[in-house]
């Protein structure tokens, strides 16, 4: 966790961030657009020798930048220079801000694919040496200072309509360059305040990426960090914010989940959503806006982790045994999480309860986790109509298996429809049993003779 000595509060640079609430954030989404384009007219009035010659004038006066040719400057004198200056007004007119600023402050150390530029430590110490060398001789204080200021609240409002994944984590990559970035050019500016900002965005914009083995886990990493150093910094006040900020990219994201989280990050998480559903009816939060933040912890809650083939070297059991920290049935009745697992007609389709009902079916015909599952149906608001639901989601062989083996533990939860199930499944499992059984009696003739 970041040390919030004396020298990160230097005045070199000042934060300046423009009004972002509903009312406010169009108007603000235009002042930025018009700041970003308005840098390069006035660079050029003020460097008037870069019109006086011919064959920049060409191409520094074009509407947009276009730095995509081998031929661009390739004789001139100042080539590297101006092919900079060239890529830092096209990212910065685009809105692509963390291109704007890895070419004034050099890129975020330590290599990983998933993270926009960044590289090896040497590297990356030497790339931000020269990159902070061409910004002060390239720029003046105020012209790094309008730099700075377009960059951050680009990277807070989201004026622009590139598709590009950055656009989506302005606030994890402020987070990067000013506070992980520990020789950044700009890092006095991050005050208390702000840094309070940087760690709730950065934490509603890492959920909808924690898709399992989709990011490599690093993104559970970074949720991980925030909720175990940076608890304390997670504000309810943020959580209107944050929950726009969670929709925003809902229809091209899966739900997310708390597979890669340590347990004691989900403590912390579970925590912060108990204290939004406590104060949900102030947060004007909807239904089911909460239920998306408590269907992952639901479904880590009910996770059972096991592998057959190395079972020796692998926990088997439930994640949440009750050794370390509150079991997973001690948890499933907590007074706040019922009505989030009870039944209801309608909205049962994508229900927390039927995601549930479709994992402990998973569950039931394990060869290992069938106990669990029968565990956690015991757990459930209306055990009858859950259990329903769980051989629903398995084939007739599996219920029968299932009913043959663990049958005594639910039987007074079969209703006279899912014993009906159960019956059905009985005798397609024992017609299954049978027919195996005949094969082995045959293969073990057929070797004899």
């Amino acid at each position: 966790m970041i040390n919030l000595t004396h020298d990160l509060f230097a005045e070199k640079f000042k934060l300046e961030l423009l009004p972002d609430g509903l009312d406010e954030i169009a108007s603000s989404k235009n002042e930025i657009i018009g700041r970003a384009r308005t840098f390069r007219q006035d660079y050029l009035a003020n460097y008037p020798e870069i019109l006086a010659d011919d064959e920049l004038a060409e191409f520094f006066s074009e509407e947009r930048i276009n730095i995509n040719t081998s031929d661009f400057l390739r004789d001139h004198l100042q080539k590297v220079h101006y092919q900079r200056l060239a890529s830092l007004f096209r990212d910065l007119e685009d809105g692509r801000f963390w291109g704007t600023l890895r070419l004034l402050d050099g890129s975020v150390p330590k290599e990983d694919y998933l993270l926009i530029g960044r590289m090896g430590d040497e590297k990356a110490q030497t790339d931000g040496v020269l990159a902070k060398r061409w910004a002060k001789q390239a720029f003046s204080g105020d012209e790094l200072q309008e730099l700075l200021t377009v960059c951050i609240n680009q990277a807070i409002l989201i004026p622009s309509n590139l598709s590009a994944p950055g656009i989506y984590r302005g606030h994890s990559i402020l987070f990067e360059e000013f506070v992980e970035k520990k020789n950044s050019l700009f890092r006095g500016i991050v005050d208390l305040p702000f840094l309070r900002r940087l760690v709730n965005g950065s934490f509603w914009e890492t959920l909808p990426n924690m898709n399992g083995p989709m990011d490599g886990g690093l993104h559970y990493n970074i949720v991980d960090n925030i909720l175990t150093d940076y608890k304390d910094f997670l504000d309810i006040e943020f959580v209107d914010q944050g929950v726009r900020i969670l929709n925003r990219r809902r229809d091209r994201k899966p739900r997310f989940d708390l597979r890669g989280l340590s347990l004691e990050a989900v403590d912390y998480y579970v925590d912060f959503v108990k204290e939004i559903h406590g104060k949900k009816e102030a947060l004007e939060i909807s239904d089911s806006d909460l239920r998306s933040l408590v269907r992952p912890y639901v479904m880590k809650v009910i996770r059972y982790e096991e592998d057959p083939e190395c079972y020796d070297d692998v926990k088997l059991g439930p994640v949440f045994s009750g050794i370390k920290s509150k079991g997973f049935a001690e948890r499933l009745k907590e007074k706040w999480l019922i009505p989030y697992l009870e039944y209801s007609a309608k909205e049962y389709s994508g229900s927390i309860r039927e995601e549930l009902a479709k994992d402990v079916a998973s569950y039931a015909i394990g060869e290992y986790s069938a106990e669990h599952a029968i565990q956690v149906i015991h757990c459930m608001p209306s055990p009858e109509d859950f259990l329903g639901a769980v051989l629903l989601h398995m084939n007739d062989y599996s219920r029968g298996k299932f009913a043959e083996e663990w049958g005594d533990s639910f039987e007074h939860f079969l209703t006279e429809t899912t014993r009906v199930l159960v019956d059905g499944g009985k005798k397609a499992y024992r017609k299954m049993v049978k027919r195996e059984l005949r094969t082995v009696i045959e293969q073990s003739r057929k070797s004899v003779l």
